[in-house]
């Protein structure tokens, strides 16, 4: 991995800062001051080129890309106040953009008589005629697609009669992969269309999709494939041209060409063409060179068809026969391709690990061979040549063939054990028994692999026809999987074979399902089939169409199960492979013209242990898999009671629902004893109990008459020459121990249960199950701990009392016996450290696309990566650019801040096949290269201190995003063999299974095989070490459900013993509050993203408000503090939710898609759970997931972040109603009050303690609307969100008015005059406050001048006699008598001295004081002085109260006893609201009696001009303050030693 190592240097700012404005004269110790200057003074950005070795990708959910969408000119003329840090760190980058001027085209004027076509002048331009005559489509019924200017296409879609057209979308070659869609929209007259933006330079293949079904396109059929956009002139393969033309009626066209030796155009009218029917077209075949135009209906236009209206045509070459290829010459072959027609040739092949870009082959105009010479070694080589760069051909002039491909002998027969290994491979499947209905895929280490054909059937001794491939190959190890015949719709599971003796030819038989690789025919075991049977339940009895559709169940990735009725159940049986041991799937239901017509829920997970041939489960509407039928078992002990419990269950008739036909036929022969098996209907088994007792013992069952053993158990014994079951049961002398860690917790902490067994030395004891009963935390009465790691971590439900709680352990051993003891833990009250972890409101920002603070870093590594106009490269956002959008995120009203990974990443620039001038590169963080090392694009470790430090001092957290689940591309060689030494950490064939949700690769990246104790523990170390070294609260977890859970448990493990509030969110795709396969209340995360909540809000905005509020109060019941839900509406791995309002389902305009937003994000922000606000959401932008270009990882377009966007308005008013009651949305109830989705509104409640409110929403755009609702009698209701007031009448009705949803769709009533925040929130300026009104006293009080989650607390102050009061009116009058008090006790006081107020600060105060107790101050003619828990002093003299104009704002930040460097530290203050007195004031920083007698140098921010200036140094006094004298109260910093 190439790595460029930055010296260790001061920024350039400080350079300038210094040099310019560090006055030496006036500094006490000039001898350090000359050393700050000069360490100063230094190059800003040296580097150390020194590489290593580069690495390179992309590809996960993980499609990671963007779009701009603000010009440098609109980033540069956001007026955003730099931090203070950032200027004494560096300079601010002056952004200056240009305008494009635009061009005016002109165009040739021709005309022509009736016989020859002559040079003239038109009144109207071509330009002008092709426009007319491409343009003027919708004057005619069913036309082809129409061309217009610049490449563009539209394209047409004529529904039949009858036909309802859901949705239609054109799809094409255009993307390479057909992966970018053009939707269409449907016009007044029913006629769908899409216009697209396509190069002029390529043709395209194309078709349209129609409900979700592919119907072609009718209007422009091909004979023999799909329709084509033809761009002229086409080259046919005899050397002729073609031009095309797209008719829009009966036009009648001629084409007009010329030399440059001609006057006059020669004219070929064009006809329909024979393959593209609707289309005209004409040939040239006459050699020359030649330009040329169309005549339309006799006017003359130019071809808009067309990059260049020009061709050429030259005589072709004939074939010689006579030439040959391969032509092999020594060690010297020369390959020989005849395709005079062609654009390129190359040749691929096992000599360069078929490569179709590494051997270009080069073209000989006289005689139309491509032709290439390779030096080779000894050994044979399949090859092919690729034309065009796509198609693959064998060699037509080489008869020698292997597996398909053309065969090269260079030299004497290798020596077998030099390579060059004849393998016959025959397959045997009784599902796929024709040569084209399957297929191999083989490869060897470190070799790519190869698609291998089978040739023929035949039949063996065995009797059965088997499949036959002949494959020749170098490599004595060989991975095989036998799969579809073109493509992974179905594989088998993986198999492999090593020739260790080197053998020249090797005879193969593979079986289906059976991982070996036989040398000699194997006897054919009957399979035993594996099942998930899932029984479905809707009360309503409505099964028609809904099915099981599942991607990993290894028979392919496409699979789809209806329901059958099976005994009383209607039941789906799901097939699994024998390597699976557990699937997902999705229950949906079908349609003729939508296969998703609906879903219930999101994504479902069964487990089937390998020992499992049939599994049930039961899935409820509504609520999913609400638990499993017990597993297969033969026997379980109980030593608690004394019992063994016997069971016995027929799989064949269980999964046939016919088990009850054994009823009286199955006995258990135990110990020469015989005892009848009773049948359990509702587990569907056999069973028997007796007592438990020490010693051997052998049973069996009599099923039918017959003895069957115990498949569940390898024990066996002989008795009397019969063979049985066995088992033996002993019992050991344990000692149990548990222990909690932290012994104390509050409800937002979590603690770690440790248990240990000490058992006598020869004991060889193993726990095999263990424990917990939770119930007095409020959790689960058995939590289970996981054996291998004897720990787990515990949770507590918030509302339990404090106390000491007990917590009962169990654990069972190898032979079923329990161990029992009881931990203690005491339950605290909540510290009042900041807001609870449900009361999280989360921004997340792709810090690459967020801002950019910090150019220099924007090619940290030197690799050129930084390429903001491709979608999928560096844009330069980093974490100064965070830190200085802090203002505007906190004033938004989130108080979590959660960004992309920030380890290093691999840094190679990867091409973007199919995607001209694309390129991809690990920006998004998620392609790991070293996870102990900070991403250089982001930034230094020191500015992700001062994030971390700036957000903790505004009351906010940071999350991080992470990933335990794979590393980048191409790193196999950094964690292969490296980290731990003979170990891989990243999965090869011997740990891979294939289409496993765990044990696979996930889009192609290397897997780390986490089930590894020694690779999960390093992972673990690498991770943790961030939150132990940098004070990260939370992390945000990458790709969980593809990890195994004891690695998420030991985890969530080490993050609690580091620090108990830290906190977990997963990404588990398809998760939802009923659906969160055991990741929550098990030790795991502690809440996961909801993957439910952004469909329920379209369905929501679309009408089916009812339907949706049911599903709402289902999932505020089911999620607490222990386990809640992330709910987000857009993300970088979707389409945003307003791209999918326009582009899904109705399809609405933008117009209504941005209003309808706002309702979504109204259900979302009031809400139980996280709400999670994707950046850039807030201000109205949406993108595609669309790779490459990804447009929804956009770049923050900060030009519109102001008072002026109405979404942004919404947003910050919503945010700031959850935050002043942030208890009613984060943990309340909720109740349907109003439901009318005819009228498109709807009222809920949400209620917490004796607070409720109603929150109402209208889904109709441009129309407010009037709801009735019966509530309390006589009462007054305020809308939060309006300020507008309603009354209820006697009998409680009141009627409110919904305003549209373009005017926010929002009402959040309560009753009382509700005040506003005293400190609202604000857009653009954040040095703006504003006033408040009184509220009711049961309102929650929002006087926060920070948005931190929960509401600040009133300013508190107890007086010399003890009495306490609160509110700044209150405190300034009891404070001020104390002082009087005080100055009156002084004996013989100065005539001068003026009294002193002192009033000591809470961190959680409400830190703005109101203007008119600001006045009261002033005119009290006293000096007050504040006094904050940090060590800072501030005081305002009268004078300086005097001149305050509106509220006094006592927010400051501090960040303390940071590294500068060069040696220095720093104290930085930054007031939230700075001020101009016109009066000398002073503030004391502490900076600790260590540093008395030091020397600091004091610098502060110029109001006016915003740049640091020196204003002094001092000595720092025996009690470690320094004293500022200040006029202008400024950001300050403070230097020292």
């Amino acid at each position: 991995m190439k790595r460029v190592k930055g010296s260790s240097t001061m920024r350039r700012s400080t350079a300038w800062i210094l040099s310019a404005a560090l006055v030496l004269s006036a500094c006490p110790v000039t001898a350090e001051a000359e050393e700050l200057t000069e360490n100063g003074s230094e190059s800003v950005s040296e580097t150390d080129q020194t590489m290593d070795e580069s690495e390179t990708a992309e590809g996960e959910h993980l499609n990671e890309g963007e779009n701009t969408n603000a010009s440098e000119e609109e980033k540069g003329n956001q007026i955003q106040e730099s931090s203070v840090e950032d200027d004494i760190e560096r300079e601010s980058a002056q952004e200056t953009s240009t305008q494009e001027a635009s061009t005016e085209e002109t165009s040739t004027e021709e005309t022509s008589t009736e016989e020859t076509v002559e040079e003239a002048t038109e009144e109207a331009s071509l330009e002008e005629a092709a426009v007319y005559m491409y343009a003027s489509v919708g004057n005619v019924t069913r036309t082809c697609p129409a061309i217009g200017k610049d490449g563009e296409v539209t394209f047409h879609y004529y529904p039949q009669d009858g036909e309802k057209v859901e949705s239609a979308y054109v799809k094409g070659s255009w993307s390479g992969d057909w992966s970018q869609y053009f939707y269409m929209t449907e016009d007044d007259n029913g006629v769908w269309s899409a216009t697209a933006q396509l190069s002029l330079e390529k043709s395209y293949e194309y078709g349209i999709v129609v409900n979700d079904n592919w119907v072609g396109d009718s209007t422009n059929p091909r004979s023999d494939g799909n329709s084509e956009i033809l761009r002229n002139p086409v080259y046919n393969s005899d050397g002729s041209v073609s031009i095309f033309y797209y008719p829009t009626g009966d036009e009648q066209v001629s084409l007009l060409y010329k030399t440059a030796d001609d006057n006059n155009y020669h004219k070929v009218t064009m006809t329909q063409d024979a393959y593209h029917s609707a289309l005209l077209s004409a040939t040239v075949s006459e050699q020359g060179e030649y330009t040329y135009c169309l005549e339309v209906n006799g006017a003359q236009t130019d071809d808009l068809n067309c990059s260049n209206a020009a061709f050429h045509i030259t005589k072709l070459p004939e074939d010689d026969a006579s030439v040959k290829s391969p032509v092999v010459n020594g060690n010297e072959v020369t390959f020989h391709y005849f395709a005079p027609t062609a654009d390129s040739v190359s040749l691929a092949g096992q000599m360069n690990d078929w490569n179709p870009s590494a051997d270009a082959m080069t073209y000989n105009e006289k005689t139309g061979f491509w032709s290439i010479t390779r030096e080779l070694a000894d050994g044979k080589y399949e090859y092919k040549f690729v034309i065009n760069g796509g198609t693959w051909v064998t060699d037509p002039r080489n008869d020698l063939q292997s597996s398909g491909n053309s065969l090269v002998q260079v030299g004497e027969d290798k020596d077998p054990e030099q390579g060059a290994y004849q393998y016959t491979i025959y397959y045997l499947d009784a599902n796929h028994k024709s040569v084209d209905g399957a297929s191999l895929w083989i490869w060897s280490d470190n070799v790519n692999g190869t698609q291998y054909f089978f040739q023929e059937t035949e039949e063996l001794t065995d009797g059965n026809a088997w499949l036959k491939a002949e494959v020749s190959s170098d490599h004595e190890v060989l991975y095989i999987i036998p799969r579809a015949y073109d493509d992974w719709s179905w594989q088998d599971v993986d198999k492999s074979y090593d020739n260790e003796q080197k053998q020249e030819n090797v005879t193969l038989y593979l079986v289906n399902g059976d991982t070996k690789a036989y040398t000699e025919i194997p006897d054919i075991v009957e399979r035993e089939s594996r099942y998930v049977i899932v029984e479905y339940s809707r009360p309503a009895g409505d099964y028609d169409g809904w099915n099981i559709y599942s991607w990993n169940t290894g028979y392919g990735s496409d699979v789809s199960v209806g329901f059958e009725k099976l005994g009383d159940k209607m039941a789906a049986r799901i097939p699994v492979v024998d390597t699976k041991e557990s699937i997902s799937f999705c229950m949906r239901k079908s349609e003729t013209d939508n296969e998703w017509a609906e879903k219930d829920g999101g994504d479902h997970t069964v487990a089937i242990p390998l020992n499992q041939s049939v599994v049930k489960a039961s899935f409820i509407q509504g609520e999913g898999i609400v638990y499993n039928l017990p597993y297969n078992i033969g026997y379980i002990t109980d030593s608690i009671n004394g019992e063994i419990t016997f069971y016995y269950r027929d799989d064949t008739l269980f999964r046939n629902y016919e088990e009850a036909a054994l009823k009286d036929h199955v006995e258990l022969i135990w110990d020469d004893e015989k005892y009848p098996m009773s049948y359990d209907e509702t587990n569907e088994r056999y069973y028997y109990t007796g007592k438990l007792t020490e010693g051997d013992h052998y049973y069996g069952y009599l099923v039918n008459g017959e003895l069957v053993t115990d498949r569940f158990n390898t024990e066996t014994a002989v008795v009397n020459g019969t063979t049985y079951s066995a088992y033996t049961y002993t019992t050991f002398n344990v000692d149990i121990q548990a222990e909690v860690t932290p012994s104390e917790i509050d409800y937002n902490d979590n603690a770690v249960l440790k248990l240990t067994l000490q058992a006598d030395e020869a004991e060889q004891i193993e726990a095999v199950e263990a424990y917990a009963d939770l119930s007095e935390l409020g959790q689960s009465s058995s939590f289970a701990i996981d054996t291998e790691l004897m720990e787990g971590t515990i949770a507590l439900k918030e509302g339990v009392p404090a106390g000491i709680k007990n917590i009962p352990v169990n654990v069972k051993d190898q032979y079923g016996n329990h161990y029992t003891t009881t931990a203690q833990v005491t339950v605290k009250d909540r510290d009042n450290d900041g807001f609870d972890w449900d009361e999280a409101v989360i921004y997340f920002a792709v810090t690459d696309r967020f801002f950019d603070g910090d150019s220099s870093n924007n090619d940290a590594y030197g690799t050129g990566n930084y390429a903001p106009a491709e979608g999928s490269m560096y844009h330069g956002g980093d974490l100064a650019g965070l830190e200085s959008k802090l203002d505007y995120l906190q004033n938004l009203g989130v108080n979590t801040v959660w960004i992309t990974p920030i380890v290093e990443n691999i840094e190679d620039t990867l091409d973007c096949d199919g995607y001209d001038g694309q390129h991809n590169s690990g920006y998004h963080g998620y392609w790991a290269s070293d996870f102990a090392q900070l991403n250089k694009h982001l930034g230094t470790q020191e500015e992700l201190q001062e994030l971390i430090d700036a957000l903790h001092a505004r009351g906010m957290k940071l999350m991080v995003d992470v990933v335990l689940n794979h590393a980048g591309y191409g790193t196999e060689d950094i964690f292969n063999n490296t980290y731990i030494e003979g170990k891989n950490m990243l999965r090869d064939s011997s740990t891979t299974v294939k289409g496993d949700d765990k044990k696979d690769a996930l889009s192609s990246l290397p897997d780390f095989v986490t089930e590894d104790g020694q690779v999960r523990d390093l992972l673990i170390a690498w991770q943790t070490s961030w939150v132990s070294n940098y004070d990260i609260d939370y992390f945000r977890v990458d790709t969980v459900k593809h990890v195994d859970d004891t690695t998420w448990k030991a985890f969530k493990n080490a993050l609690t013993y580091i620090d108990p509030d830290f906190k977990m969110i997963g990404e588990y795709a398809g998760a939802g509050y009923a659906t969160n396969a055991g990741q929550l209340r098990t030790g795991q995360m502690d809440s996961l993203l909801d993957f439910d909540f952004n469909d329920q809000a379209i369905s929501f905005v679309s009408g089916n408000l009812s339907t949706v509020e049911n599903f709402m109060e289902s999932r505020n019941a089911g999620i607490d503090n222990t386990a809640t839900m992330g709910s987000f509406l857009s993300s970088h791995d979707e389409d945003g939710l307003m791209y999918r309002l326009m582009n899904e389902g109705s399809r609405v305009d933008s117009d209504k898609a941005h209003a309808l937003m706002k309702v979504a994000s109204t259900l979302q922000i009031t809400a139980k759970g996280q709400p999670v606000i994707y950046y850039g959401e807030e201000l109205g932008l949406t993108g595609a997931n669309n790779w490459p270009y990804q447009t929804n990882r956009y770049d923050m377009d900060w030009s519109i972040a102001n008072d002026d966007n109405d979404m942004l308005g919404h947003y910050s008013k919503l945010l700031e109603i959850r935050n002043s009651y942030t208890d009613v949305f984060a943990k309340g109830s909720r109740t349907t009050v109003s439901a009318d989705d005819a009228n498109g509104t709807l009222v809920a409640s949400r209620s917490y303690g004796d607070t409720t409110l109603y929150v109402g929403f209208n889904i109709n755009e441009n129309e407010s609307r009037t709801v009735e609702l019966k509530l309390a009698a006589n009462t007054t209701y305020t809308d939060l969100y309006s300020n507008s007031q309603y009354q209820s009448d006697a009998d409680g009705v009141v009627q409110i008015e919904i305003p549209a949803a373009k005017d926010g769709g929002t009402v959040v009533l309560k009753a009382g005059k509700a005040k506003p925040s005293e400190n609202p929130q604000i857009k653009g300026n954040p040095e703006e406050t504003g006033n408040s009104e009184s509220q009711d006293s049961d309102s929650q009080d929002s006087d926060s001048s920070t948005t931190t989650g929960k509401p600040a607390n009133e300013a508190e102050y107890t007086s010399l006699d003890g009495i306490t009061v609160t509110g700044w009116d209150k405190v300034i009058d009891l404070a001020f008598a104390d002082a009087k008090t005080q100055m009156a006790s002084i004996e013989n006081p100065s005539s001068m001295q003026q009294m002193v107020v002192n009033i000591a600060l809470k961190s959680d105060f409400n830190m703005v004081i109101p203007e008119e107790v600001v006045a009261k101050m002033a005119a009290s003619n006293a000096t007050y002085v504040f006094l904050w828990e940090n060590g800072v002093v501030t005081a305002y003299t009268a004078s300086a109260l005097a001149q305050i104009k509106g509220d006094l704002d006592l927010n400051i930040m501090v960040s303390k006893d940071k590294d500068f460097g060069q040696g220095f530290r720093s104290f930085v203050l930054e007031p939230r609201k700075k001020t101009i007195y016109g009066v000398k004031l002073a503030t004391v920083m502490l900076l600790g009696e260590e540093n008395a007698g030091k020397t600091a140098f004091i610098f502060q921010r110029n109001i006016t001009t915003q740049q640091m200036e020196f204003l002094d140094s001092t000595i720092i006094d025996e009690a470690g303050h320094v004293a500022v004298p200040f006029v202008d109260f400024t950001d300050f910093v403070i230097l020292y030693k």
